[in-house]
């Protein structure tokens, strides 16, 4: 992973689109307003990648000694996330076999978590991301450790840095280079 900062991106880009100054003090019309849509399609693609992308080709950030777990029923925990995550990646929770299957509120496997007989167990626990950075596990009886294993996120980026991974910056630069009607 990577860090470019947003003019060094831009730099990239504009000479892959011929689009940078002719010669020294090249002061064409378009200038200003060609940086300015540049720009912004820099930035809209950043954000789309970081949201749509798969989590394995994003720059993941391991906040596993941020969260805090409680126990709110058996096999029920809550973990609370700290603030900055765009886009959770993975939970696990020590003692369960494998990652939360991380789903919405309103899917249709959320509701059948209500009951202890067809929630998520060891071998398939379920993660429900909640209102104010939470996510609440459903595993089985056994799922009962209140500690975290792993837990990896997209963070927030800093304005004007752009964390990129090898997929993502081939993808982001290629995207911003192609003309809109061959997308």
């Amino acid at each position: 992973m990577k860090s470019l900062s947003e003019g060094e991106l831009l730099k990239r880009i504009r000479l892959m689109r011929d689009m940078e100054p002719l010669y020294e003090g090249d002061l064409r019309e378009d200038n200003a307003q060609a940086e300015a849509w540049l720009r912004e399609r820099l930035r809209t693609e950043y954000r789309s990648l970081l949201t749509t992308m798969p989590t394995e080709w994003l720059p993941l950030k391991d906040i596993t000694s941020e969260v805090t777990v409680a126990k709110k029923a058996e096999g029920i925990r809550e973990v609370s996330l700290p603030r900055g995550i765009l886009r959770l990646a993975e939970v696990k929770m020590k003692g369960d076999a494998e990652p939360a299957k991380l789903i919405t509120a309103d899917s249709p496997e959320a509701e059948a978590q209500k009951s202890p007989l067809s929630r998520g167990g060891r071998h398939s626990p379920i993660g429900i991301m909640r209102a104010g950075g939470i996510v609440r596990i459903f595993g089985g009886k056994e799922s009962e450790s209140d500690e975290a294993e792993r837990v990896m996120a997209v963070m927030c980026p800093e304005e004007g840095i752009y964390e990129l991974t090898p997929e993502m910056e081939n993808e982001l630069i290629k995207n911003c280079i192609e003309n809109e009607e061959n997308r």
